[in-house]
């Protein structure tokens, strides 16, 4: 009798755990999701602007003033809210953003939407307050190709802007995201310098963007005086005479980039022998002709 029990408790044990397998196998099952989860990402000068929604498909639906009502205020996406990440500060339309994680709304219209970043980054239709609203924008619905499932585009058009694009069935808008890019990078060199005594190789090549990327060429000089005052290189050398020749002194960017090559062939290493020395003899080259 002790043995049947046993047996039969053994058996129910066995059923049992096949059982929750069976059924953790079914909850483990995936299936394509009526509107995928997508994301877009762009670097932008040093700025990263992400963007990750939920892709719904038009379905042979009206999507425009049907599906979606002209004047209403839509997530942007499907499922949880649409959300926009900057790494940095950015400007919208002349308003200042800070960097973070916003919600993205809108609200279409036949001729002009409004695109709206929300700091409560979880808001949807229902819990939106407009109050909470960072930006608001009045931008123009244009046509376009048709588009069967919602896509957003992050187009760098310069390191100090990018262009962002909503593009779903045949309507697509877009809006500017300006940044300071050469502000902040000349903010953080000048942090990094201030705290000691750089590298020369960071001071000539921090030199180098101050003259070329931010257009500061009293700063540019001043740094690249300090790198050759505690080791004149072939490198810096060659980096000022760049420096001279893109502020126009072309007579006296020649003579520098002599020096330079001066510098490397008295002590040259393999990175001098077979690239630097050919690029300072193209650059002689070059600025011998647009003398």
């Amino acid at each position: 009798m002790m043995n049947l029990k046993s047996n039969l408790f053994s058996n129910l044990l066995i059923l049992f755990t096949l059982l929750c397998s069976s059924q953790l196998s079914v909850a483990q099952l995936k299936t394509p999701q009526a509107s995928p989860a997508a994301s877009v990402m762009q670097t932008v000068g040093i700025t990263e602007i992400d963007i990750s929604y939920s892709s719904p498909g038009v379905k042979g639906r009206e999507i425009w003033g049907g599906l979606l009502k002209n004047g209403k205020i839509w997530r942007s996406g499907a499922n949880a809210s649409t959300k926009i990440t900057f790494s940095t500060d950015v400007s919208i339309d002349g308003t200042s953003v800070a960097a973070g994680t916003y919600s993205f709304f809108s609200i279409p219209d036949a001729e002009e939407w409004t695109i709206i970043l929300n700091k409560n980054k979880n808001a949807n239709e229902n819990s939106y307050k407009q109050e909470e609203d960072v930006v608001r924008v009045k931008v123009k619905a244009e046509d376009a190709p048709m588009k069967e499932r919602l896509a957003y585009y992050i187009e760098q058009v310069s390191e100090d802007q990018a262009r962002v694009s909503l593009h779903w069935e045949k309507k697509m808008v877009s809006f500017n995201v300006d940044i300071s890019t050469a502000d902040m990078v000349m903010k953080g060199i000048k942090d990094e310098i201030a705290k000691a005594d750089r590298h020369y190789i960071t001071l000539a090549q921090s030199a180098q963007y101050a003259l070329n990327g931010a257009g500061d060429e009293k700063t540019a000089f001043e740094w690249m005086d300090k790198s050759m005052a505690i080791n004149q290189t072939f490198y810096n050398t060659m980096i000022k005479s760049r420096m001279l020749a893109h502020i126009g002194k072309k007579e006296e960017a020649i003579k520098t980039a002599q020096e330079a090559i001066k510098l490397g062939d008295a002590n040259p290493t393999s990175a001098y022998t077979n690239f630097w020395k050919g690029s300072i003899e193209n650059d002689l080259k070059n600025w011998a002709t647009e003398k």
